[in-house]
């Protein structure tokens, strides 16, 4: 909650109060003491919240201008997301009925707005640096926002949401590379508006009509899908969550569940992104080049469209982790030096992505294997992975567990994605030997 929206809650406070007292028909001096006291304070009150809307209207502009930086309210998160730890959700979920979270966790959950038993997921953030990578992915995540539906057809409102600790989570992940925009969500369903058969621009001689085209107002609605971890913890681990421990366990927690996210975006055989991204038209003709890599060289160049990607700097490659190996100690024909350093070289991004199929399976496509490419501009929305900011935490002790002093710890966070516009990717075949 912003300060503004605190001032004013206590001034409407402080005023219902003072209408109470200007009731009473025959006012003690008691009364008489707290009415002044009260008209003091909502003076005081008052000017506090005019110099707080005034800040943060400023704090605004700034936010506008460098989406990076964060507002009052996404400091105050940011605090409370240091300062709290893992360890009394854990607790929370094996002590169910006589732990009850306080302090810092308590005051996060508050500031997420998520329920009672969530497990907040921004405390899975990594703090360690990767600082440029982080503001290059929050500038990313800012500029896109969800709107939110409560009940079909209420009309949409827009969600706001610090993307500051999702940015942190993703940053090192594949998806984000490719282009992937991230957004933290609250409960619910959430729908991103777009818009099919969009107009193409002219400039028409005076007097000429030119012809519409017809636009088709779309949408992608995104609902809660699981992404889990489980594993053991025993109850010796449990006695010593001390800030060692705490590291090790964000840490491991927050690789399973970003791995898990950058699985599905590549992986899914219905909505990953190498079942929704169409393939060029000479698809075939690069996939049966020579063994030497210039028919990859050809086909990354060939992702040079003009629209949304003017030039080698625009363009980022994912390929397998095998293919990643070739173009590192292999120059294609047409250049002299080894195929991932001209790309870097000309400021391409060229990553090994184990989550793309080594190979495409049999008969023809034996030995082949797709290369993504992403177009830089215009990428932020083309893709969007929705997360929701609560994820759920919890146990198993049955049976052996219980006679071993282990507890099944599962941890279940829930997002959603959507390739949007696919113009901004292009894919196709290589022969991986």
């Amino acid at each position: 909650m912003k300060l503004s929206d605190k001032l004013q809650v206590e001034i409407n406070q402080a005023r219902a109060r003072l209408l109470e007292l200007a009731e009473i028909e025959e006012p003690t001096d008691e009364n008489r003491n707290e009415l002044e006291e009260l008209r003091s304070k909502v003076d005081t009150l008052t000017t506090r919240h005019e110099t707080a809307i005034e800040a943060e209207a400023i704090e605004q502009r700034a936010i506008e201008e460098d989406p990076t930086s964060e507002d009052a309210e996404g400091r105050e998160i940011s605090a409370l997301i240091r300062d709290a730890q893992i360890g009394p959700f854990i607790r929370e979920a094996t002590e169910r009925d006589t732990f009850v979270i306080d302090g810092r966790e308590s005051e996060l959950r508050s500031a997420l707005e998520i329920r009672d038993g969530d497990f907040p997921m921004c405390l899975l953030m990594d703090w360690s640096g990767a600082e440029e990578e982080v503001r290059a992915a929050m500038h990313l995540d800012e500029e896109y926002r969800a709107d939110t539906v409560t009940a079909p057809p209420a009309a949409l409102s827009t969600q706001v949401q610090s993307g500051s600790w999702l940015a942190r989570l993703m940053v090192t992940t594949n998806a984000r590379f490719i282009g992937v925009t991230t957004r933290s969500v609250g409960p619910g369903e959430h729908v991103y508006p777009y818009v099919d058969g969009t107009a193409a621009a002219s400039t028409p001689t005076k007097g000429t009509a030119v012809d519409a085209v017809a636009g088709v107002i779309n949408h992608k609605r995104h609902q809660p899908r699981a992404v889990q971890s489980r594993y053991l913890i025993s109850e010796e681990d449990q006695m010593r969550l001390g800030q060692g421990y705490e590291a090790a366990l964000r840490r491991d927690l927050r690789e399973q569940i970003a791995e898990g996210l950058d699985k599905f975006v590549f992986a899914d055989g219905t909505d990953g992104m190498l079942e929704t991204i169409p393939a060029p038209s000479d698809d075939a003709d690069l996939a049966a080049g020579a063994s030497n890599l210039t028919h990859l060289h050809t086909g990354i160049v060939g992702a040079i469209d003009g629209r949304y990607a003017g030039e080698l700097s625009d363009l980022n490659v994912s390929v397998t982790p095998g293919l990643f190996q070739r173009m590192s100690i292999l120059a294609p024909t047409n250049t002299s030096a080894f195929l991932t350093d001209y790309l870097r070289a000309h400021g391409c991004g060229v990553r090994a992505n184990a989550h793309i199929p080594a190979s495409l399976g049999s008969g023809s496509k034996v030995g082949e294997s797709y290369v993504l490419v992403s177009r830089a501009r215009g990428i932020v929305g083309s893709a969007i992975m929705s997360v929701y900011a609560g994820a759920r935490m919890g146990v198993d002790t049955s049976g052996v567990l219980m006679q071993k002093r282990q507890v099944a710890l599962n941890v279940v966070g829930y997002f959603d994605f959507d390739v949007i516009r696919t113009a901004n990717w292009t894919k196709f075949r290589a022969a991986t030997a």
